[in-house]
């Protein structure tokens, strides 16, 4: 990958680099022309990291007050002072790694850190060996980001569990509530057909004993019309055989 210098960007983002660098650590000795140091924590900064500035977390490192000879402390009036570009930023997790440029004495910074934290940076004239550094410094960010990561995808899966444990939990309860009221309902109906049937049974006894009522009122009907017709024979009977005459013995 080339190395573009945009300075104007660049230098915006220093900018910021600047302003949150407010401490350090030690830095080491890195090769004859490299100089490597463990700063105090200080803030890595470019457009990119500004908005995860809100959820910061500050790791659990002692402060220490940047030394003025130190790395950090030459990389910071550089950064004031605007005479240094910000090559490269790679991100992982909280965990980062810079390469800075020097163009006016062609040197080299090379920084890792985490969040507001430098933990370590190189000074060096070398381009390849920044590069070389920039790339081990990136690499070792995919590393130590590894576990955050993966907190961040647990995190992730654990809300979502709880988001399902409560939609299931919601939907539980819906169908217990639906099982119970077709439970009652199923009670009511029940009670009901039973109320019917034996209303229907009630109905269907008090339509036989009327039925019989009725066939005994009916036989009770025709025997008195019966009685009644062999009355009316009868008096038509007798008057004719009270009106015949006998005739004399000649």
């Amino acid at each position: 990958m080339s190395i573009v210098f945009q300075r104007s960007i660049s230098r915006m983002a220093l900018t910021m680099l600047a302003s949150a660098m407010a401490s350090g650590c030690a830095s080491a000795q890195f090769g004859s022309k490299a100089q490597a140091e463990t700063p105090e924590p200080t803030v890595v900064r470019s457009e990119r990291d500004a908005r995860a500035d809100a959820e910061a977390v500050t790791p659990p490192m002692a402060s220490v007050q940047t030394q003025p000879n130190s790395t950090v402390g030459e990389l910071r009036a550089l950064i004031q002072n605007r005479q240094v570009d910000e090559m490269r930023t790679s991100y992982n997790g909280t965990y980062g790694a810079s390469l800075l440029f020097q163009p006016e004495t062609l040197t080299y910074f090379v920084a890792l850190f985490q969040q507001k934290d430098f933990w370590r940076v190189v000074k060096t004239d070398q381009h390849a060996q920044a590069e070389q550094l920039y790339r081990r410094f990136s690499e070792e960010t995919r590393a130590l980001a590894e576990e955050e990561l993966r907190g961040v995808r647990l995190q992730a899966e654990y809300a979502y569990t709880e988001r399902q444990l409560g939609q299931r939990a919601a939907e539980l309860a819906t169908l217990q509530n639906d099982l119970q009221t077709q439970q009652r309902q199923e009670s009511v109906v029940a009670a009901r057909r039973q109320q019917a049937k034996a209303q229907a049974e009630q109905l269907a006894q008090q339509q036989r004993e009327a039925r019989q009522q009725l066939q005994a009122l009916q036989r009770q009907i025709r025997s008195i019309e019966e009685q009644q017709a062999a009355l009316g024979q009868s008096r038509q009977a007798k008057p004719a055989q009270g009106g015949k005459k006998t005739l004399p013995p000649k």
